[in-house]
């Protein structure tokens, strides 16, 4: 019950946002605390009675709840009570028939059996049924997967970008897609998903070696430079190798002093490394 409490109240602070604006919590607040009752703090900030915006925020939930329709059919009541005991997934793919789920389940089961093409077409399926589905088993991953099989990468771009497009997360899928656009020349758009991925994880020293490299192939020699101080701070296993890196950057960035200085330091941690 607390918990829903919670998800309730926090669903109509977003409403509350979305319709009357931030402000409008804080004016809120400040109402309730000079003691004004419910009626009359609603409708001196919100111009609105407490019914009228209690309508309208139920109206907003049953929308939201239709765009759930298609996958919540035919599935039976998760909190029934039953005599035998039941899995989550027993009762998803046990007596139900339901069509985002089971599209879901024949798509991963074409595809270890190398039908690619009947897979595709329930994956795609599924997405048609339910677009914002993106934790593990979702879709996409799984036409992704058939696209990296058969070579398509035009259509591997494509469901990346989809799949990008409703996940919060992807970090893994975020550094395939730039990989795919510097290896076709497209540095800008290689830019803005090595910057995506770096929103979900950002030390992953790798993506950052990327970036740096990316931003030398652009001749963006200072953006170059904060990404090997970055690179520098995450501590390397070879720092000489990093530290003559940023001596580079810094050297083509024209501040030769820092380069001097950055060389020296490589050259301290490893006297015999050859590039310094």
């Amino acid at each position: 019950q607390i918990m829903l409490t919670y998800y309730q109240s926090a669903k109509l602070m977003g409403f509350i946002v979305e319709r009357f604006g931030f402000t409008a919590i804080v004016d809120l607040l400040v109402e309730f605390g000079k003691g004004s009752n419910l009626e009359n703090t609603f409708q001196t900030v919100l111009q609105k009675t407490p019914e009228e915006v209690e309508k309208k925020f139920f109206d907003s939930l049953r929308l939201e709840r239709d765009k759930y329709a298609p996958v919540l059919s035919g599935l039976p009541p998760m909190f029934s009570v039953s005599n035998k005991e039941e899995s989550f997934f027993e009762k998803l793919f046990g007596k139900s028939k339901n069509p985002f789920f089971e599209n879901i389940k024949d798509g991963y089961e074409l595809l270890n059996e190398g039908k690619f093409e009947d897979a595709e077409k329930k994956f795609l399926k599924a997405i048609e049924i339910f677009p914002n589905y993106t934790r593990p088993g979702n879709p996409y991953q799984g036409l992704a997967k058939i696209y990296r099989e058969k070579g398509e990468e035009s259509k591997l771009i494509n469901i990346l970008k989809d799949y990008l497009t409703f996940t919060e997360y992807g970090a893994e899928e975020a550094r395939e897609l730039a990989q795919i656009y510097e290896d076709m020349g497209n540095l800008a758009r290689a830019e803005y998903y090595y910057k995506r991925s770096m929103q979900i994880e950002p030390y992953n020293l790798n993506t950052h070696t990327r970036l740096a490299e990316l931003y030398e192939k652009q001749k963006s020699y200072s953006s170059e430079t904060e990404e090997r101080l970055v690179i520098l701070a995450m501590d390397p296993l070879d720092r000489a190798k990093a530290r003559y890196h940023l001596a580079l950057s810094l050297y083509n960035n024209g501040q030769m002093p820092d380069a001097k200085m950055e060389v020296l330091r490589s050259l301290e941690i490893s006297p015999g490394y050859r590039d310094a």
